[in-house]
């Protein structure tokens, strides 16, 4: 195992809880039996020893349980131990889930051409229906006499030149410099 390996596994093992515990036996079949049944399920394991009442310490049991489970130590620090064993089952499950869905097959070159060209027309269609919506839109008068429709089929008005979501500007108004000046000269007038 690379140094590198070695500080991905422990940068892991962080979050890990703790799945055993040595005691006042120390490293005894029991625990191994443990470790290999937790190591079916997962390749990186965390354990503790208790410090005060283990026979042996910390390093010794890593070492002990890592020669009875064919697993390597990965980190000791306290009474935390840290093991890895490859498990090419466990990733070859891993590996389906991440497929997703058996037998699937990813679609042939012509099948994603064909279904890209598709999205492409259809974008192209929604957008010519857009835009000919906002070109002209039907004027719509209320009645005013009885008898008088309220609109008149087939009449068009020009859209507004404004772009969406900004007003349009009301007729009449002058720039804000003819403004001003308008203003600063009624001023001058009431006081002269």
């Amino acid at each position: 195992m690379t140094s590198k390996e070695r500080a991905a596994l422990r940068a892991q093992a962080n979050r890990l809880e703790a799945v055993f515990q040595v005691g006042k036996e120390g490293v005894t079949e029991a625990v191994a039996a443990q470790l290999l049944d937790a190591f079916r399920t997962r390749e990186l394991l965390k354990g503790k020893v208790l410090l005060e009442s283990a026979p042996q310490p910390p390093r010794e049991c890593a070492a002990a349980l890592a020669a009875l489970t064919q697993a390597e130590v990965v980190q000791v620090v306290g009474g935390s131990m840290v093991f890895f064993k490859e498990n090419l089952e466990l990733r070859k499950e891993l590996a389906k889930k991440a497929k997703g869905v058996k037998g699937a097959k990813k679609p042939s070159k012509k099948v994603r051409l064909a279904a890209s060209a598709a999205r492409a027309a259809k974008s192209a269609a929604r957008t010519a229906r857009n835009t000919e919506e906002t070109a002209t839109t039907t004027v719509k008068k209320p009645a005013t006499r009885p008898g008088q429709a309220a609109t008149r089929p087939g009449q068009t008005k020009k859209a507004s030149t404004a772009r969406p979501g900004q007003a349009a500007k009301k007729p009449g108004r002058a720039p804000a410099a003819k403004r001003m000046a308008l203003h600063t000269q009624r001023r001058e007038n009431r006081k002269g």
